[in-house]
């Protein structure tokens, strides 16, 4: 279950919303962490 179909197919917006702002979330999470490890790999072969 996809948040388009929910948007689109089911006609569940509050749902399909939800679902997209978590994965937002998830993803600034995710980017966050590999830019930390990026930049400490990058001290440490002192660039």
């Amino acid at each position: 279950m996809g948040i388009v179909d929910e948007a689109f197919t089911q006609r569940q917006l509050g749902s399909a919303s939800a679902m997209a702002i978590v994965m937002a979330l998830i993803m600034i999470i995710v980017s966050v962490f590999q830019f930390k490890i990026s930049n400490m790999r990058d001290k440490k072969e002192g660039k």
